[in-house]
């Protein structure tokens, strides 16, 4: 079993040493929150200027509002995005982070049950900047206290960590055949 240090990146943060390291993919995991004490599920974004849904629109706003509260300028964080987003429209990141996205989901609805809230997209700051394929996932919800107390369970994080670990493992394979490694 490992043994884990939590120590807590802003989102710049998160994203500067990924860039730095040469990361190859990028994944956020989050646990989300609502005022419907019953909501339930796995949803997974990537990044885009403009939300799927007015769902998306409220997830990304309230985990934006951390940066919001460091006194940092949203319209000025926009124009970058939309800078970020034309640089990996041209790229094929914009197509490997659905890709990655639509994995993780598949993989994480079918071994935790739930509802399955699909993959979104969302202005996600945490996700800004990253210069490989990036995801967010919202593992369950903290609101929800049956989801509280399972998210807290050794057993159901280590179903979280193999069904983001097989996502990786089928979107590597995915990468390795469209590269030419393997067939």
């Amino acid at each position: 079993r490992l043994l884990a240090r939590y120590i807590y990146l802003d989102d710049e943060e998160r994203t500067r040493i990924a860039n730095e390291n040469k990361g190859d993919l990028f994944i956020s995991i989050h646990t989300n929150a609502a005022f419907r004490k019953g909501a339930n599920g796995v949803e997974t974004y990537f990044l885009s200027f403009d939300a799927s849904d007015d769902d998306a629109r409220r997830v990304a706003a309230f985990e934006n509002t951390v940066i919001d509260l460091k006194g940092k300028s949203l319209d000025k964080d926009r124009d970058n995005l939309k800078a970020i987003l034309m640089d990996m429209t041209q790229t094929e990141f914009l197509n490997e982070s659905s890709q990655i996205a639509e994995i993780i989901q598949s993989n994480l609805s079918s071994e935790m049950g739930g509802e399955n809230r699909g993959v979104k997209q969302a202005p996600f700051f945490v996700l800004m900047g990253t210069a490989m394929p990036s995801a967010l996932i919202e593992i369950g919800f903290i609101t929800n206290p049956q989801d509280e107390k399972r998210l807290a369970s050794d057993e159901i994080q280590d179903v979280i960590a193999n069904s983001i670990l097989k996502s990786i493992l089928s979107f590597d394979d995915i990468l390795q055949v469209k590269v030419g490694y393997a067939k």
